[in-house]
């Protein structure tokens, strides 16, 4: 019998995966159900990878940029190489994503599928048992975004932290973080008794109504919220022809491949921001502009005064 390899000798399984998806095509691709393009589009990108002096950042950018667009669009052993690259680096939510599309695509070999592919996606998964839900109820992932969604009992979930919410009819909604390193029975956690009817039941506050009289209301609350108003508008417009402005240079650099690893994911949630904020500007504008006519209206009607 051969004897163990010593500690020193043995090779991490992140550095076989890295090797792995850095490593030229494997002659396996000829028992593939693929034609000679999508076999020729595999090899390029896999020779233009190599040429990228071992970069896993770069490897995946390359990877992605292959499997959504040309002739090896979505094929199944450009998602394993992509897999072997994100569990190398401790990303198993993104891992197990690339993992199944690879199980998933009949073209790849059917072993390769069920000893690489079901293997890798066994070895970043592990299922989660959910018990004490009360009926109606969900268990809901938010993170890693990569697995978020309903989460049905016994399904795999990606090994690591995942952080879910737990809603059910009546209850409050409930956030817990649960570590998944094997397969995990979990108790939920249900919220509080969600409350019944209005915060403050009514007649708790009584106020007298006096009914308004609009004969002296003054006119000029009409003409400040007109002018504010107009103001927001015009500030959400510069606001929001300034950001175009912006977001088309960041699609640029996307499509140029200046953005690195995350494809400035960063500057694109900046923008986004920023467009939300533009909105929310003109349409606030206009309401204001729009009640500031109507007071005018209703105080002109009726005699106000300035």
């Amino acid at each position: 019998m051969m004897a163990p390899m010593s500690p020193t000798v043995r090779p991490s399984i992140a550095a076989c995966a890295l090797s792995l998806a850095l490593a030229p095509a494997a002659p396996a691709l000829a028992a593939d159900a693929v034609d000679g393009a999508v076999l020729e589009a595999f090899n390029a990108v896999v020779r233009e990878v190599g040429d990228a002096e071992a970069d896993p950042a770069r490897a995946i950018e390359l990877y992605e940029r292959a499997l959504l667009d040309g002739p090896a669009r979505g094929f199944g052993r450009l998602h394993l190489r992509i897999a072997h690259l994100h569990r190398a680096a401790g990303r198993n939510a993104e891992a197990a994503h690339h993992f199944d599309a690879c199980l998933a695509d009949e073209r790849v070999d059917p072993i390769d599928r069920q000893f690489i592919c079901e293997r890798g996606l066994e070895q970043v998964t592990a299922p989660l048992t959910i018990e004490g839900l009360p009926a109606g109820g969900a268990v809901r992932i938010i993170e890693p975004a990569a697995a978020a969604g309903v989460h049905l009992s016994g399904a795999r979930v990606p090994r690591g932290e995942l952080r879910v919410v737990v809603e059910a009819p009546g209850r409050v909604a409930e956030r817990s973080t649960i570590t998944i390193d094997g397969p995990t029975l979990w108790t939920a956690r249900v919220g509080l008794d969600a409350p019944d009817g209005p915060l403050v039941p009514d007649g708790f506050v009584e106020s007298p109504v006096e009914p308004v009289d609009p004969d002296g209301l003054p006119r000029w609350p009409g003409y400040v919220a007109g002018g504010l108003g107009v103001a927001l508008v015009g500030a959400g417009l510069i606001v929001g022809v300034q950001n175009r402005d912006t977001l088309a240079d960041i699609r640029g650099r996307q499509s140029d491949g200046l953005c690195g690893a995350d494809r400035c994911a960063g500057d694109l949630s900046s923008a986004e921001s920023r467009a939300g904020l533009a909105d929310g500007m003109w349409i606030g504008g206009a309401a204001l502009a729009a009640g500031g006519v109507v007071w005018w209206l209703l105080t002109g009607d009726q005699g106000g005064r300035w």
